[in-house]
C-alpha cells in the first residue's frame, strides 16, 4: 500500500465502519482513526521506499449443488 492513511481509509468503509458509527462525535472518530494508524505502523512499518507491505487475504469459495 501507499502508505498507512491509505490503509486506514480502506479499512474505513468495510471492518471499522461498525466501529466508527458506535462513536457520536467526529472528535472521536478521528481520534480512533489516529489510534488505529498508529497500531498498523507498529504491525506494518514502512519500507525503505514508502510503501508499507500489507498482506490482505481472501477466501474465495465455489459451491456447487
Amino acid at each position: 500500500m501507499e502508505s498507512h492513511a491509505q490503509i486506514v481509509e480502506m479499512m474505513r468503509s468495510t471492518g471499522m465502519r461498525r466501529f466508527l458509527d458506535q462513536l457520536h462525535s467526529e472528535e472521536d472518530r478521528a481520534q480512533f482513526e489516529t489510534e488505529v494508524a498508529d497500531s498498523l505502523k507498529l504491525a506494518y512499518p514502512e519500507q525503505a521506499n514508502g510503501r508499507v507491505l500489507f498482506p490482505f487475504r481472501r477466501l474465495f469459495v465455489v459451491a456447487y449443488t
